[in-house]
């Protein structure tokens, strides 16, 4: 990427280099956690769901994708997979619930993604 320039406490990084996420031909794991509390009901929620799954669809075909819910409790709706249709018809069935545990969230979030055997893993 052209005109990125990574510092560390002020001084530049002449070995790193940086790529578009989507550019990038290594495999990804993504485990995407979406909120779905009462707060979130909704235009949120739909314009959530639409942006997961325009998200998805932008993956490559050695990517993997997952999803995780949270509102009262963090859970996995869907473990990570290559199956992208089956991630989508998921996202399609969230409904909204009450209260908010975005800690748990991130944290099951950070271990379904360590979980792949991808040399890379993200979550949203």
């Amino acid at each position: 990427m052209e005109d990125v320039e990574v510092t560390e406490n002020g001084v530049v990084q002449p070995d790193v280099n940086v790529y578009s996420f989507f550019e990038h031909p290594t495999p990804v794991n993504v485990m995407l956690v979406l909120d779905t509390s009462w707060t979130m009901r909704g235009q949120p929620i739909q314009d959530a769901k639409n942006a997961a799954i325009s998200f998805i669809e932008t993956l490559g075909v050695n990517d993997r994708v997952g999803l995780i819910t949270y509102a009262r409790d963090a859970r996995v709706i869907h473990p990570a997979t290559g199956n992208f249709e089956s991630v989508k018809t998921s996202i399609r069935k969230i409904r909204i619930s009450t209260d908010t545990a975005l800690y748990d969230a991130v944290a099951l979030g950070t271990e379904e993604a360590n979980k792949s055997p991808k040399p890379r893993a993200s979550w949203c």
